[in-house]
Formats: C-alpha cells, structure tokens, sequence
C-alpha cells in the first residue's frame, strides 16, 4: 500500500514539474526558444510519411515597365510569397497569438524552398536599408515568407502582325533542386489549396506602359522530366495589347496621305511631264523614308509583319501611278488613230493616220506632236541638232529621210492634237 501511494506521488510530482517549464516556454519573454528541436536538418525537406511538402507561391505586382521589342524582354518588379508546413518544428506557442515574425537568426536556420525564375535574365532582392524579405509563422503553424524583387524576364516576341500583335509573356517559377517526390509548388488558388482565398497574381496599382496594355493574367503549370524526377513549372502568363494610336497618326494616316497625292497626278495635263513624274519619285521617296523609319523601332527579324504589307502596298499603289503615267503618255502621243498601229517611240507606223513632231519655235529642244493626213507636204522641225525636214506628198520625193520616217505614207492631213 505504501508502496502505491510513493509511485502515485512520484508520477504527480513528474507532471507537475513537465507542466512548469512548458508554462514558462509560452510566455511572451522567451516565445522563441525551442521552435527548432534537436536533430534538425536544414537540408532536408520536411516531408512527413513519405508525402511531399506542398508549397502555395503568389504573385504581387508592383509594377511592370521597359516591354521591349528589341531587346525582347521586360522589368517587373513583385512580392514574391510562398507558404508551406514543417512539421518538425515546434510552433504551439507561436500558433497562440497572431502571426509572428521569425528572427533572423532563426529563420536562417530553417528549410526553404530553393525556388528559382526559369527565364529571369537579371534579377535582385531588394537591400536598400534592409534586406526585403521575412519569415512568419501563421497561427496555424503554417510558415510564410514573402520578398521584394526586381526582375528582368524573357519575353519572345512574334511580331507578324506588328503593329497590330498581342503579346504574351510569361514569368516561369520552379525548384532548382527537388523533384515532385520530395516538394511540390501549387498556385494559392488551387482548388485544393488551403488558402484558396488568395488569388494567385495581384496587381497592387495599374500597369501603364508606353506601348502596350495589360489586358489579362492567368496562371497554368507544366511538368517537364528530367532524369532526376518529375519536376512542376508554375506559368504565370501576361497578355499584351498594343496601343494603335500612334501608329494610325504617325505611319497609317501620312502613308494614305502621300498615295492620295500621287493620284493628284491623274488631274494634271498628259503633257505636263516634270509635274507629274515629280509628284510620283517624291511620293516614292517619302514611303521609302517611312519603311526605314517603322524598320528601325523592331529587331531585325527574317519574315514580313503587317506594317511591311501595309507600305509595300503603298509603294505599288504609288509606282502604279508612274506606269500609268507612261502608258497613257505613250498612248497618247505614239498610237495611230485607227489604232491597227502601236509605234515604239520615235518610229513612224505604215497607215492613213501619222503623227508629226513639229519644233516649238521659242524653244528649239521642245517639240509638239500632231496627227496629219492628205496629200499636203509634212515638215518636221527637229531640235537644234538636226536640220529641218521637208516630206513631199504621193508623188514628191523625201530628201536626207532618217531611218524612222521610211515608211510614210503619201497623203497627210492634220486631224488633232491630241487623241479623243
């Protein structure tokens, strides 16, 4: 009996003495002590019974600026949170009050996941006065560790449709180190997430960019095998629309501009050549000058976009105008009447109708053309380097004739200037 009552006090005695100091470790003077147990290993991922540890990551957005066609990249500059449980360590007193930040001596000895941005070419933590990053413990023994960096991501771009393309980016997120065996990222929406209430990509302040819009976020995975394991990519995909605007008032509107005054040529005289062969080179010019212009604002790439079919539409529109000039001078001064004959220029044609180059007086280089028939005498004032001609009728003879007028018929008449 005595016996009984000796272990029966004994095991009270040991009770009270466990319930003593574990009163004393959840005061507020010493709420660290004990979190990280005995036999910790800060290489080893705290996965418990085999099962990988998931980790819950989220986008906030800060900013996102420098979107470049040429360089093919862009600047973002974020708050990178991810979350996960380490059943190892000792959080009962912590979980008692609200979420508590974890000192720096205590966090540098703990398991975090080695994540790393698959397609970052540059990027940074923030250190200006403090390094911008911190660990807390949640109240449900959840850990959590948030971070402030800048970011400069790959962005390929398919500019086909330049200036009228979307773009879409994207910032890939994974683990260097551990396959899906041993630790898994999730987006914090998933739907077996337990914090599904927060939304996977945040935009903390509108995004205004020069030359493009944000238009959509969306997220999405992808698993990629390696020889090593099976190891989860997070996507989150940025879609870019650009801005027209400024195209349509600094390339569209000036390139219908300068086509529609090419046409103006159609209103000017046959015969008024400078004018109109002017008005066509300058407006080929200008389209030039443009093409070289909209060529310098993208990477050299080797296919056509949208804006090269827009202005090389232009330039034919603009050459048309030119052949067209041509072909009506020609057709105007150089074809018979009865139109059986098209002659090349210079060269008189074998038929009823003929045409006569006869000199401007005031200006011997200058000549007029007029049509002639009958059996009248044809005399032809050439420029300054010839002597004048004369061309007798059916029976009259032609002296010191050139090549091109051996083939004159005998009877002439002068019918009109021009061909109606």
């Amino acid at each position: 009996m005595l016996f009984r009552l000796l272990t029966a006090s004994s095991f009270l005695l040991s009770v009270l003495c466990l319930q003593g100091p574990q009163d004393v470790q959840c005061n507020n003077s010493n709420i660290f002590d004990g979190i990280i147990p005995q036999g910790y290993k800060k290489a080893v991922a705290p996965s418990t019974g085999g099962k990988e540890v998931d980790i819950y990551i989220t986008l906030q957005i800060a900013d996102i600026y420098g979107l470049d066609e040429e360089s093919m990249d862009f600047y973002v500059h974020m708050y990178f949170d991810d979350m996960w449980r380490d059943e190892r360590l000792v959080t009962k007193c912590i979980q008692r009050a609200r979420p508590i930040i974890l000192p720096e001596e205590i966090s540098a000895n703990l398991w975090v996941p080695d994540i790393y941005f698959e397609n970052s070419k540059w990027g940074e933590m923030f250190k200006i006065s403090v390094p911008n990053t911190n660990v807390k413990v949640m109240q449900d023994g959840m850990i959590y560790r948030y971070s402030r960096y800048v970011l400069q991501i790959s962005c390929p771009m398919d500019l086909r449709f330049y200036p009228m393309d979307i773009q879409i980016c994207s910032i890939r997120i994974s683990l260097f180190a551990h396959p899906d065996n041993i630790a898994r990222l999730h987006w914090t929406n998933d739907l077996d997430s337990p914090v599904k209430d927060i939304d996977a990509i945040v935009l903390l302040s509108p995004v205004k960019l020069p030359q493009f819009k944000l238009s959509a976020m969306n997220t999405t995975e992808h698993m990629q095998n390696w020889n090593t394991g099976n190891y989860t990519t997070m996507i989150a995909k940025f879609t870019f629309s650009r801005h027209l605007t400024s195209y349509i008032i600094n390339t569209y509107i000036p390139s219908v501009l300068v086509v529609l005054m090419s046409w103006l040529s159609f209103w000017l005289d046959v015969g008024a050549v400078p004018a109109r062969v002017t008005l066509g080179v300058t407006s080929l010019l200008t389209l030039a000058t443009q093409v070289v212009q909209s060529r310098s604002s993208i990477p050299p790439v080797a296919y056509i976009n949208a804006l090269d079919v827009w202005l090389f539409f232009c330039i034919n529109m603009v050459f048309a105008t030119l052949v067209e000039y041509a072909i009506s001078y020609y057709i105007t001064f150089y074809k018979t009447f009865d139109g059986r004959c098209l002659c090349f220029p210079f060269q008189l044609c074998a038929g009823n109708i003929k045409k006569m180059a006869v000199a401007d007086k005031s200006d011997p280089v200058r000549t007029k053309v007029s049509w002639v028939s009958s059996g009248e005498p044809i005399e032809r004032l050439a420029p300054s380097s010839e002597k004048r001609q004369n061309i007798s009728g059916s029976t009259g003879s032609m002296q010191t004739k050139p090549y091109w007028l051996s083939a004159v018929s005998t009877e002439w008449k002068i019918e009109s200037l021009l061909l109606t």
